[in-house]
């Protein structure tokens, strides 16, 4: 009888089980536009913070990149005002004062960090004296061998993860080898034989580095030893692969670089060298190659190499961190400031 229509008097009635399956159905469509609904306004939430994502990175992209030019601007302002370069002057200072952004809740912090202060690694091989880097000359910068003696005296200053001077050593004739043109192994070195016999072979770059990070792949260069640890320092923090003279700007070089520039240096002639040049009437003295003889308790039978050091710096590293909100885009370039005062762009990067 289910499947009957029955009358009684002038109502027709369904059976009840019609009914049901007509509720089923229609609680069915709404669950499924329920479900389509809520996709969707998931989807649209989802645009709109991709939407305010890509407006934020834009925004901050722009701001970093202001904070560059602004970088730039400052250091051929510096070049108008004398002819060195030290920590007293407004581009070492930049880091201090945050620039407010073009917007609320944001800032910008630009950073110069003076290259030439750093050991200039591409110099333990003969190479970046040849002519290699812009500015080179033959007979300035350092000679490969006060290079590599420079070099073992900054891994041996104690504020690096190295265990001895065997190890020290070895990681000298390492980098030299991967540097150098020629396959001899150094002594305690290592050439592309030594690379491509690795589970992962690669060879030696035999030239000039173009990136610091590049060292990770040199045999004995462990990342402790290179970016640091909790205890120690990173060497990548020292040292330079952008260097147009092969020279140390003893105004600006940091504590274990100016201990490794010769080894009658004390770590008490470091520190007066360093309280010397952040005081504020010692400006105008900065300014003369041979200002560090002069600084109390300076050993007088120390007498650094003027073909080696300098006050005068060409390569900088100009950062720009831009923030709002919680976001964060930072710019990083490695520029040479030429003699004419334009800047050229070694590489930007942005993190």
């Amino acid at each position: 009888m289910s499947g009957k229509i029955l009358r009684t008097g002038g109502l027709c009635l369904r059976p009840a089980g019609h009914r049901g399956m007509a509720l089923l159905l229609v609680i069915s469509v709404i669950s499924l536009l329920m479900v389509v609904i809520m996709q969707f306004s998931r989807s649209m939430r989802l645009a709109l913070v991709e939407t305010v994502r890509y407006q934020e990175r834009a925004v901050l992209e722009a701001a970093a990149q202001s904070g560059i030019a602004i970088g730039y601007a400052v250091l051929r302002a510096d070049r108008l005002l004398n002819d060195y370069d030290s920590l007293l002057e407004n581009w070492a200072k930049l880091q201090d004062q945050p620039l407010a952004a073009p917007f609320s809740r944001g800032a910008v912090q630009v950073r110069i960090v003076d290259l030439d202060g750093r050991f200039p690694i591409n110099w333990l091989i003969e190479q970046a004296r040849a002519g290699q880097n812009p500015g080179a000359g033959s007979d300035s910068g350092l000679t490969p061998e006060q290079a590599r003696e420079m070099f073992l005296r900054l891994l041996l200053s104690g504020e690096f993860a190295i265990e001895d001077e065997a190890q020290a050593r070895d990681i000298v004739d390492a980098v030299v080898d991967w540097l150098d043109s020629n396959d001899d192994d150094s002594p305690y070195g290592a050439e592309s034989s030594y690379y491509e016999s690795l589970e992962k072979p690669y060879q030696a770059r035999n030239g000039m580095l173009e990136f610091v990070e590049e060292l990770a792949l040199v045999r004995g260069m462990t990342p402790e030893l290179l970016y640091g640890n909790d205890e120690k320092s990173g060497l990548a923090e020292y040292i330079t692969v952008h260097s147009a003279k092969g020279r140390i700007n003893i105004n600006t070089a940091p504590a274990p670089v100016l201990l490794a520039l010769d080894d009658r240096i004390s770590p008490e002639d470091v520190e007066n060298i360093i309280a010397f040049r952040q005081e504020e009437t010692s400006s105008g003295r900065l300014g003369e190659l041979s200002w560090y003889q002069g600084i109390p308790g300076w050993p007088g039978d120390i007498v650094l190499d003027t073909r080696v050091i300098t006050i005068a710096s060409s390569a900088f590293l100009v950062s720009a961190e831009a923030t709002y909100n919680e976001s964060r885009i930072q710019i990083t370039a490695e520029v040479n400031r030429a003699d004419n005062d334009r800047l050229e762009t070694f590489y930007i990067r942005m993190d």
